[in-house]
């Protein structure tokens, strides 16, 4: 049964929040690709995505700085990265609540 964030203990409450930081993630990663083949153009849709990135921005800069997109070909792996360590941090968060 859903239970809201806010009726669970301090682990689940943080596994919740890295969950919704992976689908920002995953949103971000979709509407750069849209942005990048000229499917969106609305000033509107370029303000949405400005305030996704000043989320998103501070979790994949780190793993930006450790495989720029200049030494991959210009294919910018941060996202894959960032989302990979939340699912780490994840699981460990389960380990040490399962005891």
């Amino acid at each position: 049964m859903f239970s809201a964030p806010w009726s669970i203990g301090p682990v689940a409450l943080v596994i919740w929040a890295l969950d919704v930081l992976w689908l920002l993630l995953i949103v971000d990663v979709a509407a750069s690709w849209l942005v990048g083949f000229g499917m969106v153009r609305s000033r509107s849709a370029n303000h949405w995505l400005r305030q996704l990135r000043r989320v998103t921005e501070p979790v994949t800069a780190p793993f930006r700085a450790l495989a720029p997109p200049s030494r991959l070909g210009g294919i910018d792996i941060s996202p894959l990265l960032a989302c990979f360590a939340i699912y780490l941090v994840q699981r460990a968060l389960v380990s040490l609540a399962a005891g």
